[in-house]
């Protein structure tokens, strides 16, 4: 349970089950003469899964190198690694997938991402508040500085989310209908 109560791990699980979940219906798509595997409703719940992981990756990276890391106190070169991985190489990966494949991020998808923000901001809350232990540095939700990077992050979803939005509608989807022509 304690796993939960890190942003990162959140994040981290919609990127590999969402990259898990494509290998699936990728390799069964080559593999069953290009037809399609996974049922409709799957692959809608594959599409949401990405949208929360390119959602969350975008906040965890800025947040993490821009206020925890530093805050952190001395780092061994093996951390620094485990950390580049965690909070770097993901979000690369992620992000150049976003370029690569052909998901359109609908605006419907924001409500379940204010509920799964709502969601870790309650489990964050209320183990700091119940153990006395900090999650991240300073963050103890009884300064005014725990409001602040928590607001702050909720921005910075918002803002990611609003960007990819942004860019499925005014770059992915024309692109999509102009390749594969009126029927869509």
């Amino acid at each position: 349970m304690k796993t939960f109560v890190w942003l990162t791990e959140w994040g981290g699980f919609c990127d590999y089950l969402y990259f898990w979940l494509v290998s699936i219906e990728n390799l069964s798509y080559l593999l069953n003469d290009r037809k399609q595997f996974f049922h409709d409703q799957l692959w809608v719940v594959t599409q949401l899964i990405f949208t929360i992981a390119i959602t969350l990756e975008i906040p965890i990276c800025l947040m993490y190198w821009g206020y925890i890391f530093p805050n952190e106190g001395a780092h061994s070169v093996n951390f620094f690694l485990l950390e580049l991985n965690l909070h770097a190489i993901i979000i690369i990966l992620i992000i150049i997938e976003f370029y690569l494949n052909d998901i359109i991020i609908p605006r419907k998808h924001g409500y379940i991402l204010i509920f799964i923000a709502v969601a870790y901001l309650i489990v964050n809350l209320s183990y700091v508040l119940i153990t006395g232990l900090e999650v991240y540095p300073g963050i103890n939700w009884i300064n005014v500085l725990s409001y602040i990077i928590a607001i702050a992050t909720l921005i910075l979803v918002f803002l990611s989310f609003s960007g990819a939005v942004f860019y499925c509608e005014r770059v992915k989807l024309p692109l999509k209908r102009q390749l594969l022509g009126p029927q869509e």
